[in-house]
């Protein structure tokens, strides 16, 4: 069964997207400090359970014999050994996938603000290339829900150097039209006269247009 260490994983992204050289080497070894304790544990049930395993049969004399017959020769100790792989992959949840530290919601959260921090001083340092349009699909949100998330895509889109952004609302009785739209037109990164519906093909009156005022990086903070 593999080990997966959740919490740990994104508290070193946490440490990792910290800008200034120094401090981030100190997290990263706070880091590997808190870590650690966390993982010998892990170790340790994991090599109990394994060795039980594989000498589940070894407890009676016979069985012990046996097993000692097959190991006791050089080129059985000289080719097999006890492995310990610590690696950062490429993860993908199943049923033989041990958790050891599930990741909290004020763990994502501090490994978000990190990366929101980190994106920042990346644009900042390299302003990024434009990008030509983005958009978002607000169906099944309610007014109250869309404009964080409506203010979070226009942060996101500014920061990245989108240029024009398609929110997607649907028609209904045009509520979330209306909230969105009297949003737009008072927002710092759009131009409020390039407000428009979509193309009839890209959503018509269900879906809301606007450019972006121009990348500036003294905008980002």
């Amino acid at each position: 069964m593999a080990t997966v260490f959740e919490a740990i994983s994104y508290g070193f992204y946490t440490a990792f997207f910290e800008p200034d050289l120094e401090i981030r080497k100190e997290k990263i070894e706070a880091w590997i400090k808190e870590s650690t304790p966390v993982i010998q544990s892990a170790v340790e049930r994991g090599l109990r359970e394994y060795l039980e395993y594989i000498l589940k049969d070894t407890w009676t004399q016979k069985g012990w014999k046996a097993r000692v017959q097959k190991y006791c020769n050089p080129w059985f100790m000289d080719s097999y050994k006890l492995h310990l792989d610590i690696k950062i992959l490429q993860h993908s949840s199943n049923n033989t996938e041990d958790i050891v530290d599930p990741l909290t919601p004020e763990m994502l959260a501090k490994t978000n603000e990190a990366a929101d921090i980190v994106k920042l001083y990346i644009a900042k340092l390299e302003p990024p290339s434009p990008v030509a349009l983005r958009e978002i699909d607000l169906h099944g949100n309610t007014v109250e829900e869309v404009i964080p998330i409506v203010e979070n895509f226009l942060r996101e889109c500014y920061r990245d150097n989108v240029r024009r952004v398609r929110i997607i609302h649907g028609k209904g009785i045009f509520v979330l039209q209306k909230a969105i739209r009297e949003y737009l037109k008072t927002h710092e990164f759009i131009k409020s006269e390039s407000i428009s519906s979509a193309d009839k093909d890209q959503g018509g009156e269900g879906a809301t247009e606007a450019n972006l005022v121009d990348f500036s990086v003294d905008k980002l903070n």
